[in-house]
């Protein structure tokens, strides 16, 4: 079996993105946000073993998966994991880092990694303690230690672009683009799943209303988030500290 890789550093929009992959994979289908997760699942031989199988236009046969390591994976529990196409979707480091802040807020068992209270994103910005986490995660590209596969945003970010830029089988795009100009940023994927223009925008209506912010895992879904909780003081010191590494990944402030 062949299979379609979906990788993303967290909180960049894979779970919208698989969305679409899999309403592009069944035709159109208005589908469930829980079918998804079923039959295009997290990399684990458990839940491949459930995965639903897909023929692409060319004829071939593909099972889905989503992934957060920071490179390839290449085998799994020993197996060989024979992946037809990749799929990377990046985004801006500091919608990453607020959407992991709210996200760890509201998900149990991340304050014992921390010393700060993990306090809501608002809270934080008050209390001026996001500094503590922000300056962590530049630093590092990394707030979750303990997801070790996950790496850096930085070195992540790089790798992908570079893999995509001699490999014509990975596909990168931007979560920025896929806000801004969804049809044209697809259109590469398109071209691999399947899909007339009209199948495509019905499934991205569709995947719209699935994935309506709800305050909590689908929270803001829109580029620029950081703007609204970081003053131009803080913006131009990491602009100072971080514009040429931003830049250097397409991205900045």
């Amino acid at each position: 079996m062949q299979y379609l890789g979906l990788y993303s550093y967290p909180r960049s929009g894979s779970n919208w993105l698989r969305l679409i992959m899999y309403g592009l994979l069944t035709g159109g289908k208005r589908t469930k946000r829980w079918e998804c997760s079923r039959d295009f699942p997290h990399l684990t031989s458990a839940d491949l073993a459930r995965a639903k199988t897909f023929r692409l236009p060319t004829g071939e046969s593909v099972q889905g998966y989503k992934c957060h390591d920071s490179n390839i994976v290449y085998d799994i529990e020993g197996e060989f994991l024979d992946t037809r196409y990749y799929f990377y979707i990046s985004r801006h480091p500091l919608d990453v880092f607020f959407s992991y802040m709210k996200f760890m807020h509201y998900k149990s068992g991340y304050q014992d990694r921390f010393i700060l209270p993990l306090l809501s994103v608002d809270e934080l910005v008050e209390n001026g303690s996001i500094r503590y986490f922000l300056d962590t995660f530049l630093n590092t590209g990394r707030l979750d230690i303990e997801h070790r596969e996950v790496g850096s945003w930085w070195s992540t970010t790089t790798y992908w672009m570079q893999m995509a830029e001699r490999h014509s089988n990975i596909i990168y795009i931007k979560y920025e683009d896929l806000c801004s100009n969804p049809f044209e940023t697809l259109q590469p994927i398109v071209d691999i799943l399947g899909g007339d223009r009209d199948v495509v925008e019905n499934v991205f209506r569709h995947v719209d209303q699935l994935t309506k912010t709800d305050g909590k895992f689908f929270w803001k879904r829109r580029a620029g988030t950081y703007k609204d909780y970081l003053d131009d003081d803080a913006l131009d010191e990491i602009k100072r500290r971080f514009g040429a590494p931003l830049a250097e990944r397409g991205y900045a402030l």
